[in-house]
């Protein structure tokens, strides 16, 4: 990958000054493994660009064991870094952007990180001045030789460029899967910084016969009881939703679970609890009135 005498990157997409924002890439399927001797290594780096996708990538970064000499991201051995990602019109290191770029602002949720692997022994994960990153049933792998002078974390998120309205907030975690000792525990937060953490919910709707319900209505309630997911229903009596476990922020972390999952039919409701600390499956179970011709449907 590119190499400019201090860092050494696997795949690099950033914005130039003066330039649009680099977008729309599809990255997907390659092996990455860089390794920090001397200066950095970073497996994946984003700057300043938007509505990017990666997909199956399997990425390593190793701190070999040489004081590595740090710059972007500030750590020895990134699996994906991130930094300077703009909201809006919002450029923190290139504020003057061509009129063509400012006549499409950027829509959508950003850059999209799905089913990849990560592995380092520095940070798996890098997110500085970023918002807005949804990151989707990736693995993040903890190697077993640690990085001899600087502390291993799974996560760091800080203010990269201290401007005002530029934070590292909003970035999203669904489905994530961890081994070797990374976890969601392990983090470091400075400045204006947070994550998200949310889980697959995968419902199914029967009644007492044991029969799927379709068109059953799924309401789902925080533990302050805000509705955070409202559905219906398919053909095969399921439907999936996706719930927050919770914030972690710099200055603390607020949870979102139990839930509290409401099926409605004809009249007929259910309600269960459920704790989202991982994805999982759920049955609830509607006790309907038969009608007259012995279906557990509605009779209107």
């Amino acid at each position: 990958g590119p190499y400019d005498g201090q860092l050494s990157t696997g795949i690099r997409v950033r914005q130039g000054e003066g330039q649009c924002e680099g977008c729309c890439n599809k990255i997907h399927d390659n092996d990455i493994t860089v390794r920090a001797r001397i200066f950095q290594a970073q497996g994946i780096f984003l700057s300043g660009t938007l509505n990017n996708t990666f997909w199956n990538n399997r990425i390593t970064t190793i701190d070999e064991g040489n004081f590595v000499t740090l710059r972007d991201c500030y750590v020895s051995a990134a699996g994906i870094c991130i930094q300077e990602m703009p909201t809006g019109n919002n450029f923190p290191l290139y504020p003057v952007r061509k009129p063509e770029c400012l006549q499409t602002p950027p829509v959508g949720p950003g850059n999209l990180f799905f089913n990849n692997t990560v592995t380092s022994n520095s940070a798996n994960l890098v997110l500085a001045d970023t918002e807005n990153v949804t990151f989707i049933s990736n693995t993040f792998i903890k190697t077993t030789s640690p990085a001899p002078y600087y502390p291993y974390y799974t996560i760091q998120s800080f203010d990269y460029v201290p401007l005002p309205g530029v934070t590292s907030n909003d970035n999203w975690f669904i489905d994530s899967r961890f081994s070797g000792g990374a976890d969601y525990n392990s983090y470091k937060l400075t400045y204006t910084s947070s994550f998200y953490v949310k889980w697959y919910l995968d419902l199914t709707v029967k009644d007492q016969n044991g029969n799927v319900v379709s068109g059953a209505t799924v309401t789902i309630k925080d533990s302050s009881a805000n509705t955070e997911f409202t559905g219906t229903t398919d053909a095969q009596g399921k439907v999936r939703a996706i719930l927050r476990q919770k914030k972690t922020s710099d200055t603390g972390t607020t949870t979102y679970t139990p839930h509290s999952v409401t099926a409605t039919y004809s009249g007929t409701s259910s309600t269960q609890s459920v704790t989202m600390d991982s994805s999982k499956s759920l049955i609830v179970t509607l006790n309907l009135v038969p009608c007259t011709n012995g279906q557990t449907r509605s009779c209107s």
